[in-house]
Parts: C-alpha cells; structure tokens; sequence
C-alpha cells in the first residue's frame, strides 16, 4: 500500500479547476488558476510541473518587451529546464543537463535557451515566448494530461464500485 501524499489543493476538483484554468483562452480564467496556484505555494509541496505552469502563464499575460519582462521569462525558463533535468539528475557524478532533458523528452533547443539566458547574451522576447509556449505544451503533456487521465480512471472505478455495490444491496433494506 501506497503512503499518502499531501498535496497542496484542497480536492482533486480544484487540481482540474486550476489545470482547466491555466490553459484556457479567457484571461479571468487563466488569473484565477494563478491566483490559486499562489495559494498552493504558501501551502507548500506544489509539483514543479504546476508551479512552472502557473509562472509562464502569469508571464505570458505581461507585455515581454522591457528587459525586467524578459530577465523575468528568462528565469522562469531555467527555472523550469533545470527542474526537469534535475529530476533525472541520480549518482555521484552529475550529468550534463542536455543529455537529462533529452532523457525526460524536453526539446534540447530548450537547453539551448536556458544556456544562453545562463551564460550570454539574454535571448530576444520572441525566442523566451517561444521557449514559454514549448515548455507549458511539454507540461501540459508530460504531467497535467497524464495526471487528469489517471484522475478520470479512479473515478471511473470509483464509480464502478459503487455501482456494485448498489446492485448487490437487496432491495428493502
């Protein structure tokens, strides 16, 4: 048996309310499951995967021209290339975070730009917006559809369950 995991929603609908709301296309929508997300992070224990999201989300709906926008996507960038990486990292000798970002299916041209907003030049707006709009797909596929589809099978057996247990329970009773 598994140990439980505390989590920083409340319930599994608010997870999907947040999913729902930081990929939709109506800006109140998109501010509101950031806002909940800050709640989350008070909270502690929020998966990187959902705290990047909400972080490149926020800096999606700012103007990204000024350079305070763009060192601000810059580290929210690395911030998610490294946490994906990092994830990999095992053993006492560390390993190139190309080679661990290829490994977790993170388009190197991602580490490409985390090295350069790192060490040089600060990549241009339209590369960070880029580089935003890949990593919230690479999220969107590799943990919040993943992780709705296993909500959806639990309730579903759930469901199942108690569905047969109905039909057992004799009538009268």
């Amino acid at each position: 048996m598994s140990v439980p995991r505390c989590v920083p929603w409340t319930d599994w609908h608010e997870w999907r309310a947040v999913f729902h709301g930081l990929y939709a296309s109506d800006e109140g929508a998109r501010r509101g499951a950031i806002a909940r997300c800050a709640t989350w992070r008070l909270r502690g224990g929020v998966p990187h995967a959902a705290e990047c999201t909400a972080t490149l989300v926020e800096l999606d709906l700012e103007p990204s021209s000024t350079t305070v926008a763009r060192l601000a996507l810059s580290a929210a960038v690395v911030r998610a290339v490294n946490g994906v990486a990092d994830a990999g990292q095992r053993g006492e000798t560390a390993r190139p975070v190309a080679q661990l970002a290829e490994a977790a299916g993170l388009p190197v041209w991602l580490v490409d730009v985390r090295h350069r907003a790192t060490h040089q030049r600060l990549p241009s707006a339209a590369v960070l917006r880029g580089a935003a709009a890949a990593l919230l797909a690479y999220f969107r596929d590799r943990y919040w559809e993943p992780q709705r589809a296993r909500l959806d099978d639990l309730d579903a057996a759930a469901t199942a369950l108690a569905d047969a247990a109905c039909a057992r329970r004799k009538p009268g009773l």
